[in-house]
């Protein structure tokens, strides 16, 4: 899992998580974070194979210091090589202006 760090003015979210196999069947994964308001599940229990495949998003404002990890759950066959690609969007709440 990994830490999320909120610099300054900056609201955050996940925009997309991208994951597959090397090899094998298939694997149903979870993606959840944790925090000062509890857990949220962002990902819930979807199959990830041999194909790149963006998995469906519940969307949640992320904090300072949530904690991201991803639960492992049913194996179809003998899935390898996971990879889980979680994009972060930072976007300013202020305007910059010009001198």
């Amino acid at each position: 899992g990994f830490f999320v760090k909120d610099p300054t003015d900056q609201n955050i979210r996940i925009s997309e998580v991208r994951a597959q196999t090397l090899t094998g069947t298939s694997v149903n994964v979870s993606l959840i974070k944790s925090g000062s308001t509890g857990e949220v599940t962002l990902v819930n229990n979807q199959t990830v194979g041999t194909s790149p495949t963006d998995l469906t998003l519940t969307p949640a404002a992320l904090n300072d210091d949530d904690y991201i990890y991803l639960v492992i759950g049913t194996l179809s066959g003998t899935p390898d090589d996971l990879t889980v690609t979680v994009f972060i969007d930072y976007e300013s709440t202020t305007t910059a202006q010009l001198p």
